[in-house]
């Protein structure tokens, strides 16, 4: 019996330390830090397991799928509420239960059968009546009415949100009938019922003022906006536009200081659909400038605070004058809206060229599959026969008699999804282009859209044959790093690293290879330049680290995650030798927004270091980082790279800097040395190198 008390004590004081590391998950999630809340709730998971508190594991489960959702990892979403939904049967807590599966029933994961959200939403409605939990059977119900309005069975969808309204009437939850006024506006609004959607949409807008609730205003607002335009009403839907963008800017703005990045670049991509409203409304009323700048102000807006902090300028918001006085001519700036490409064309003497493609259909998911289609044609994931920095790269183990990389197919003629993309987004304005050097400010999917490899049937000729191309974030971030004084950046000095010693470092369930082509790349940059690269051993994520904020030349030539481009480098000398931690060896990209850089250029030959997130706030990855730490220029690979074909490049684009060229002709130089040769003539070759930011020459 004493034992027994003392094992009780031993378990309460357990179960305490157990509910703090959810607690302290909940208090991340609730700030909009998802990616800490994971990391305790994943704590709270292993302690319960270590306790073998049953229950505890289901609700971790539970916490996990909510920071996996909110993260837009939806897989892995589903797959913590299928455990959290099978423990709590074990358990036989119907609650649970009901809660795991209306989890599930509201996690649109890729490829998931409308069918079986059904059949989870259902069983969660089925639960909530049996135990009587009314917020339970609230939100069965609306989720139901939510699957049905994506399969527009209008009727269904009506009924399960007046039910929703119905309980929360009930139970006096005022924020619960807000959200149900507005769910029943949006199906009114989608069948055409504009004077009953309208009428929702303000009794949403009213609790919401009531209760003090910007995001819901700023839902409300956009909603009328929304039926107003149906209405041909468009000064009453800019003014409603305008109004949903002022709430969720004052949510933003109230949170500035206090918040994460990634909170802003998530609440920002949550309300990006009334950015677009409000510009494409701009256009229909012939306000071309205005409409660029309304467009303008969302783009990479997290990213220009970064840079303001770092370069110390104030956040003064500059007239469309100043802006466009002092931007380059030929600067393309694209916008994806609904169901239309637009683009505005920066000309000489501060006028705005215009133009728009219509393309009849959903914007971005065509613009996705014409990417994907592109991508394919340039056959970025062949086999590849030599090393090769890509952590995903799909292997061919058969025998092969091909040279290391080369290919054993012919260069490709047949260019139809390369020359369809030209069609789409570089023919429109084509004949304003003037100069030599064009710089493009993507969106959406054209922010990892091959621009290089763009191919004009007209002229039979690749994009990069006709122009010097690179790229920016927005006009404010390009205009704040060009009018940076010369002498903010550093003058001397390079830091070389190459394939660091990743032996022991685990991803994905296979062991990182070594890559010498990487070592033999900076060895002949470093003898170029007279200086000794890192390698080896000696490239540790604390001497890299170290050294960049003291450096006017970065370059990293090593394995890239293919999610972020975030880089791997040898752990940090003194850890476990073994098993290291991620913390020690990975190059993250809070690992390089924490830095005060001074370089005027980046190079990161490292496979996929240009991709990322992309969301409202353009590309959320290592070169964006990058460039919010203060570098001035980065190059950046958009996909995997042969370890020889880089080598080639890079020795070909170095000799060129070293000969005055500047970085944006140095880049289309070494593009064509590979271009023409034997080996290296293929797209995937030259075409995946891309440069953001400035141009400039180098004093190498």
């Amino acid at each position: 019996m004493e034992n027994s008390a003392l094992l009780d004590g031993v378990r309460n004081v357990a179960n305490k330390d157990n509910a703090a590391y959810c607690d302290l998950g909940d208090c991340h999630y609730d700030l909009g830090d998802f990616k800490s809340a994971l990391r305790f709730h994943k704590q709270y998971l292993e302690a319960v397991e270590k306790a073998r508190d049953k229950a505890g594991e289901g609700r971790a489960y539970g916490c996990l799928g909510m920071d996996y959702r909110s993260l837009g990892k939806l897989t892995e979403a589903q797959n913590c509420f299928e455990k959290q939904l099978s423990i709590a049967k074990i358990v036989e807590d119907r609650a649970e239960e009901g809660r795991a599966n209306a989890s599930l029933g509201s996690t649109y994961a890729p490829e998931t059968p409308l069918q079986l959200l059904e059949q989870y939403n259902t069983s969660a409605l089925e639960i909530a009546k049996e135990v009587g939990d009314p917020v339970l059977e609230g939100s069965a119900n609306r989720n139901l009415g939510k699957m049905y309005s994506l399969l527009k069975r209008w009727k269904d969808a009506l009924a399960h949100f007046s039910r929703y309204l119905s309980i929360a009437e009930e139970s006096k939850d005022r924020a619960a009938e807000a959200r149900a006024y507005g769910d029943l506006g949006s199906v009114y609004l989608a069948q055409g019922n504009l004077k009953q959607a309208i009428e929702c949409q303000n009794q949403t807008l009213c609790i919401a003022q009531e209760q003090g609730d910007d995001a819901e205003q700023g839902n409300a607002y956009y909603q009328l906006g929304c039926s107003y335009e149906s209405l041909r009403s468009l000064d009453d839907a800019l003014r409603c536009y305008e109004r949903s963008l002022k709430q969720f800017d004052a949510i933003r703005a109230r949170h500035r200081h206090q918040l994460k990045e990634e909170w802003k670049i998530n609440l920002r991509n949550e309300y990006q659909l009334v950015n677009i409203a409000l510009w494409e409304i701009l256009i229909k009323q012939n306000k071309i400038e205005q409409a660029l700048f309304s467009a303008e102000k969302s783009r990479a807006e997290a990213l220009m605070e970064l840079l303001q902090s770092k370069y110390r300028i104030s956040g003064k918001q500059e007239s469309a004058v100043e802006m466009l006085s002092t931007l380059p001519p030929s600067t393309v700036f694209m916008a994806v809206g609904r169901k239309e490409i637009y683009f505005w064309v920066l000309l000489q003497g501060n006028g705005v060229h215009f133009e728009k493609k219509y393309l009849d259909k959903d914007a971005v998911e065509y613009l996705n599959v014409l990417k994907e289609e592109a991508y394919k044609q340039i056959n970025v994931r062949s086999p590849v026969r030599c090393e090769d920095r890509s952590l995903d790269a799909i292997r061919d183990d058969k025998p092969s008699t091909d040279r290391p990389g080369e290919s054993s197919q012919p260069p490709r003629r047949d260019k139809d999804a390369l020359q369809k993309m030209y069609d789409q987004i570089i023919r429109p304005v084509s004949k304003v282009l003037r100069d030599k050097d064009i710089i493009i400010v993507p969106d959406g999917p054209l922010c990892l859209a091959p621009f290089p490899a763009l191919f004009d049937s007209d002229s039979k000729k690749f994009l990069c044959e006709s122009y010097r191309i690179r790229v920016a974030p927005s006009l404010s971030c390009l205009k704040m790093i060009t009018d940076l004084s010369v002498a903010y950046h550093g003058t001397k000095g390079a830091l070389l690293v190459g394939n660091p010693a990743v032996k022991n470092i685990v991803v994905g369930g296979k062991t990182l290879t070594p890559l010498p082509g990487a070592e033999k790349e900076v060895e002949a940059i470093g003898k170029i330049l007279k200086i000794k690269p890192l390698t080896g051993e000696s490239a540790t994520k604390e001497e890299v680290l170290l050294r960049l904020n003291a450096v006017d030349l970065v370059h990293i030539a090593a394995h890239g995650c293919m999610e972020t481009g975030e880089i791997y480098l040898a752990p940090n000398p003194g850890r476990p030798f073994k098993n290291p931690e991620k913390e020690d060896y990975l190059l993250t990209m809070a690992d390089v927004a924490g830095i005060q850089l001074q370089a005027r250029l980046v190079v990161l030959s490292c496979c996929h270091s240009g991709r990322g997130e992309v969301k409202a706030e353009g590309v959320v990855g290592i070169a964006r980082s990058f460039l919010g730490a203060g570098a001035r220029s980065v190059l950046v690979s958009l996909w995997a790279i042969d370890d020889e074909a880089a080598l080639e490049f890079m020795m070909s684009f170095y000799q060129h800097l070293v000969e005055g060229k500047s970085a944006s002709e140095a880049l289309n130089k070494a593009r064509q040395h590979l271009r023409v040769s034997t080996k290296f003539c293929e797209e995937k070759h030259w075409a995946p190198f891309v440069l953001i930011g400035d141009d400039f020459h180098l004093e190498l």
